[in-house]
């Protein structure tokens, strides 16, 4: 559960509006505006949305009343859904957080059993929220249809760089054992060493023709 005081102190927190937190948890403003001035019953379901959007923001719930930003946390994403798990975080991050996604050395998306409908609605998103993508990738590999990244193909570069991995926001998402698991770290001096290795990479490759 989570405690209306708890409610407002992790909006304040992450700087969200009552209605940023309704886009992340999928409820409408007013429900939100409601829950919080205590006027309304709200469903365990709602309860649950509302506190999985602060945890994907980066808030730590403590008791029954404290809470704490998040400085550093690891998650392995193992199973034949892991890369269906990555593909939320990816989108609940960029719905909150409207910045950049950074994309190495990707496989052809059909090898991971993407879901194409979830793909679908993270590249919509990212056209909504105007998000700058970029990737680079082997040349045997092709972009998804329609998409809306700049890409630059990597040739010659020295094999111990080109771990694949998605940068977003102060996340990094690694891929190991094509697609056996996935290793979530937040934190933003890793991600900011991550973003250096991908500029790097990114000098020495070339467009995609």
């Amino acid at each position: 559960m989570i405690t209306i005081e708890q409610c407002r102190g992790a909006r304040g927190i992450l700087g969200w509006t009552q209605q940023e937190l309704a886009d992340a948890c999928g409820l409408s403003k007013t429900a939100i505006n409601n829950f919080e001035k205590g006027h309304s019953d709200i469903k365990a379901e709602s309860i649950k949305a509302i506190r999985m959007a602060f945890e994907s923001g980066g808030i730590d719930f403590i008791g029954q009343t404290g809470i704490q930003k998040k400085s550093e946390n690891v998650s392995f994403i193992r199973g034949k859904n892991a890369f269906y798990e990555v593909l939320l975080d990816m989108q609940k991050t960029l719905s909150t957080q409207k910045k950049d996604l950074l994309i190495l050395n990707p496989p052809n998306y059909e090898q991971r059993n993407a879901p194409i409908k979830l793909i679908d609605e993270c590249q919509s998103l990212i056209k909504k929220n105007e998000i700058s993508v970029r990737k680079i990738i082997h040349p045997s590999i092709e972009p998804y249809p329609h998409n809306l990244e700049v890409c630059r193909v990597y040739e010659g570069i020295e094999p111990q760089l080109m771990q694949s991995c998605y940068i977003y926001d102060n996340k990094i998402v690694f891929e190991l054992w094509e697609g056996a698991m996935y290793i979530l770290v937040q934190s933003q001096q890793a991600a900011d060493i991550e973003r250096q290795r991908f500029e790097y990479i990114w000098t020495r490759s070339k467009p995609y023709q």
